[in-house]
């Protein structure tokens, strides 16, 4: 598998040479905010994704960030999120209290950490929480307890949720419990494994949960 990253980064480096990636700037980013598919494209409750995976920028951003760990990208989506979730929760505060919420990023298991090194969704929150202090970033807490396959490989809703039934767990549920969560992840595919983080979160006592995913 790490063999296989190496030959995605050569890939990655010829059609998408990392400084043109990273020097888009977050104002050309928040344009392509998808507004009117943040809500109606993902049947969860409560989750917001800002961006379309099909855009060819936005592609080039996320695999940028999802298999070099580029921190320029993950400073430039975290200055995008800034703003946006500044509304979002403003707009939350007026009809729903949702306060000093926890900032939790979707772990990957320990075998995929170790291939690639780093966590990509935990970059964009580690600048996310240095630009909103409002936010909590809660990296010890919640893991991802088993290694599954790609959401994309496996055929039927039934199969998908089978795979990824009980591949979280929170390891201390009184620092989750009564607490307002934002769960973030780069890209939501079939919606499968973003529903079972919210659900593992919920079931341990969390308040709310709202999700985010840069990418549909």
């Amino acid at each position: 598998m790490k063999k296989c990253i190496e030959i995605l980064n050569f890939i990655l480096d010829f059609l998408f040479p990392t400084g043109a990636a990273e020097s888009i700037p977050a104002e050309t980013l928040s344009k392509k905010i998808a507004r009117k598919r943040r809500r109606e494209t993902v049947k969860i409750p409560n989750t917001i994704v800002l961006f379309d995976y099909r855009d060819i920028l936005i592609k080039k951003l996320i695999w940028q960030l999802k298999y070099k760990g580029s921190k320029k990208v993950a400073k430039v989506f975290a200055e995008v999120l800034d703003e946006y979730l500044l509304e979002e929760l403003a707009e939350l505060n007026m009809f729903s209290s949702f306060e000093n919420p926890l900032l939790i990023p979707i772990p990957l298991s320990k075998i995929r950490m170790r291939e690639r090194g780093f966590n990509q969704s935990q970059r964009v929150a580690q600048e996310l929480s240095e630009r909103m202090p409002i936010l909590k970033l809660e990296t010890g807490v919640f893991a991802r307890v088993k290694d599954t396959p790609s959401q994309t490989s496996l055929h039927g809703k039934n199969m998908r949720m089978e795979s990824i039934k009980g591949a979280f767990a929170v390891s201390d549920p009184q620092k989750i419990k009564g607490q307002d969560v934002i769960l973030l992840d780069d890209v939501i595919t079939t919606g499968s494994t973003m529903n079972e983080a919210r659900h593992t979160l919920l079931s341990a006592g969390a308040r709310k949960v709202m999700c985010v995913a840069l990418a549909h």
